[in-house]
C-alpha cells in the first residue's frame, strides 16, 4: 500500500500509518465529471489505474442523451498539460490541444472490433493506412481477444494518407483493456497516445501531437457503437481557418474508417 506522494506506508511509523488508513492525511479523491465534455478526459486520464471504469460507466448513458449531437461531432474539453502529467505522459504544448468526440455505427459486433483494431498489420484494414509495424507488444493478443486477459497494447509505427495534405508518418501507442459496465454490457476501451511531431509531406500541414480515447459498445438493434474522442495540436501552415478544422477532418473520415472495419471483418 501507497501514501498519495507514492511512498509506501510500510516505511511510516503505526500511528501515522494508521491516520493514513483512516482518510485523516490521505489526498483528496475526485468525483468523475458528470459531463461528456470532461469525462472523456478523465476517462483518457484513467485509462491505465484503478478508476478506468468510472468514465465509461457514466459515458454509456450521455452517449444515448446527446446522439444527434455525437453524429456530427461535439466539442470537448481541451487537453491541457497539467491533463497530460497527470495521465504520466511528457510532451510540450505547442498549441491549444482542442477536442472534439463523435459517434459511429457499425455492423461488426465488438469482438470482431477488437479483432480488426488490434490487428498487426493495419494496412489490411483501413484503406488510408499506407504502412503499418507493430514494433513492442505488451501483453498476449489472443489471450486478450479470447476475453482471458483484461488488457493489451503496442508501441508501433504508421503512415497514413491525408488526401490533400499529403502523407504522415508518427510513432505511437495503442492500448486496449476490457471494461465490465455495473449493469451494462462488457465493452471495448482504447487510448493511442501520440507525442511527438508526425512526419509530413505536403508542407501545409504540421501535426505535433495527438491523443485518442475510444468505447466500443454493443448497439440497440445489432452491430456496435464506437465513441470517439479526438485531441490534436495541430496547424495549418500560412492559411486562415477555423481551428477545429483538423478534428472536422477526422471527424469526417470516421465513418469510411468503420467501413473499412465492417469489410475486413465481412472478409475474415
Amino acid at each position: 500500500m501507497t501514501r498519495c506522494d507514492g511512498h509506501p506506508l510500510g516505511v511510516l511509523r503505526a500511528p501515522l500509518a494508521l491516520l493514513v488508513l483512516l482518510g485523516t492525511t490521505a489526498c483528496h479523491v475526485e468525483d468523475a465529471p458528470e459531463n461528456l465534455e470532461e469525462l472523456v478526459v478523465f476517462g483518457f486520464i484513467h485509462f491505465s489505474d484503478s478508476r478506468a471504469d468510472e468514465a465509461p460507466t457514466g459515458l454509456l448513458p450521455l452517449t444515448e442523451q446527446y446522439a444527434d449531437e455525437l453524429v456530427e461531432g461535439m466539442r470537448v474539453t481541451a487537453m491541457s498539460s497539467e491533463h497530460l502529467e497527470e495521465a504520466g505522459i511528457e510532451a510540450e504544448q505547442v498549441n491549444p490541444i482542442i477536442g472534439m468526440s463523435a459517434t459511429v455505427s457499425m455492423r461488426s459486433s465488438v469482438d470482431e472490433f477488437a479483432m480488426a483494431w488490434s490487428y498487426p498489420n493495419m494496412n489490411e484494414v483501413v484503406e488510408g493506412t499506407l504502412d503499418f509495424r507493430v514494433d513492442t507488444e505488451y501483453g498476449d493478443r489472443e489471450c486478450f481477444l479470447a476475453g482471458e486477459c483484461d488488457t493489451y497494447g503496442y508501441d508501433g509505427w504508421r503512415h497514413n494518407d491525408l488526401g490533400f495534405f499529403g502523407t504522415s508518418a508518427q510513432d505511437f501507442t495503442r492500448e486496449f483493456i476490457w471494461i465490465d459496465v455495473v449493469d451494462g454490457p462488457r465493452v471495448l476501451v482504447s487510448r493511442d497516445i501520440v507525442p511527438t511531431d508526425a512526419e509530413m509531406t505536403g508542407g501545409l500541414f504540421r501535426v505535433h501531437q495527438q491523443y485518442t480515447y475510444s468505447l466500443v459498445f454493443p448497439a440497440d438493434g445489432g452491430g456496435t457503437t464506437r465513441l470517439d474522442t479526438f485531441w490534436v495540436d495541430a496547424e495549418l501552415i500560412g492559411v486562415d481557418v477555423p481551428d477545429y478544422f483538423a478534428l472536422e477532418t477526422t471527424v469526417n473520415n470516421l465513418q469510411n474508417t468503420a467501413d473499412d472495419v465492417d469489410a475486413f471483418v465481412d472478409a475474415q
